[in-house]
């Protein structure tokens, strides 16, 4: 009994709900033993919106369990979201097609913006909001923001190598992989092609202007072109 009284959800709060008597004391009898969700435990309680917004308040994972039709409940995902943004990930469309939804999801959490709806992953403000959260939302944005964070990584490691080519060795492994960018490494010294992609190393076109700009990069070239 003292479990049960020292629980958030008091007892009063229950008799307060429009909920049968013999339903009353399973959740009572779930609060004291169990750790998981009570909508977990008793879901024919999970379109009962007062019911199941309070006990998202206890246990926003309660929101997972909840019915459908609350799940794409503006107010009910308004609570969820607030407490667990990863809780997105089991909207309905409707929420997920929410903007003001969504940014409150990657607010609390940016990860949750691997559950956003695909035309927000590729929204400027949103992915903001999600990687000043967390920087590793980075790895969830759409793709027309990755190719625009790549055209931007493009750009700064281009006019570092094109001062000092070596540079390229602190270039990400893709940009290493990039014809424009090992061009100008080796373009502006021929060692460079020792940090270029293994793929690159073997391009007739870069070995040959790395050569052309240094005689020994050969050693750095693929396997077949160092034969020749």
């Amino acid at each position: 009994k003292k479990k049960i009284l020292h629980n958030k959800f008091s007892h009063h709060e229950i008799t307060m709900m429009h909920i049968p008597v013999p339903q009353k004391r399973e959740i009572l009898n779930i609060k004291s033993k169990s750790k998981k969700p009570i909508l977990e435990k008793i879901p024919k309680l999970n379109d009962n919106k007062a019911f199941v917004i309070s006990l998202i308040k206890e246990d926003p994972r309660n929101y997972k369990f909840a019915s459908e039709k609350l799940r794409n409940d503006l107010s009910v995902a308004l609570i969820a979201f607030e407490l667990d943004g990863l809780l997105l990930e089991y909207a309905g469309e409707k929420i997920k097609n929410n903007r003001t939804l969504t940014s409150l999801a990657v607010k609390n959490n940016g990860l949750a913006l691997e559950f956003a709806h695909p035309k927000f992953q590729d929204d400027n403000d949103i992915v903001a909001i999600a990687m000043h959260q967390n920087l590793y939302a980075k790895s969830f944005v759409g793709s027309k923001m990755k190719l625009k964070f790549y055209s931007e990584k493009k750009k700064q490691i281009l006019m570092a190598v094109e001062t000092d080519g070596t540079l390229l060795r602190f270039a990400d492994t893709e940009l290493r992989n990039d014809f424009d960018v090992v061009w100008s490494a080796v373009h502006q010294n021929g060692l460079a092609l020792e940090f270029a992609s293994t793929k690159l190393k073997s391009d007739k076109f870069i070995v040959s202007e790395a050569v052309k700009q240094y005689s020994g990069a050969i050693v750095h070239a693929g396997k077949f072109l160092r034969q020749d």
